[in-house]
């Protein structure tokens, strides 16, 4: 992709619940911890005995994903997130939605990329759409 040359309508998003992607083999439970695991970014985990697990909200509803399935599950955040739509850069390093909760590079002024050589810091990936783009809280103003 290249800069932009001529003004772009920007999207934004204030996250309050939010739905992701169950890691597989959890059951979680309406009221229970979500976290999202450093170790295995991508999807959300319940709270456990871990280093590695980060803590996003709670449960906002049952999920079972003992069948490795992926179901998406709704997490009510513990905070509200604010996040800007990018667009997502082609080929081999491409967000996708294994990159959740991982950073996003900046490659110009409104693409973004998993790849961080050379790259500034955009922010936290929080979805990936293939119409929208890749949803990018900047974590330099949290």
């Amino acid at each position: 992709m290249a800069a932009l040359t001529q003004k772009r309508m920007t999207r934004f998003d204030t996250l309050r619940t939010v739905s992701l992607p169950l890691a597989s083999g959890q059951t979680v439970y309406q009221g229970g911890k979500a976290c999202y695991d450093t170790g295995a970014l991508g999807s959300v985990k319940k709270a456990a005995v871990s280093t590695t697990l980060v803590p996003l909200g709670e449960f906002a509803e049952n999920a079972d994903n003992s069948a490795g399935n992926s179901p998406r599950v709704m997490v009510k955040l513990d905070r509200e997130i604010y996040a800007q739509w990018y667009d997502n850069v082609t080929g081999a390093n491409a967000i996708t939605t294994s990159n959740l909760f991982g950073s996003a590079y900046f490659v110009d002024d409104h693409t973004v990329t998993s790849a961080s050589a050379g790259a500034s810091v955009a922010g936290r990936i929080w979805d990936v759409d293939a119409l929208k783009g890749v949803l990018v809280e900047n974590t330099a103003l949290v």
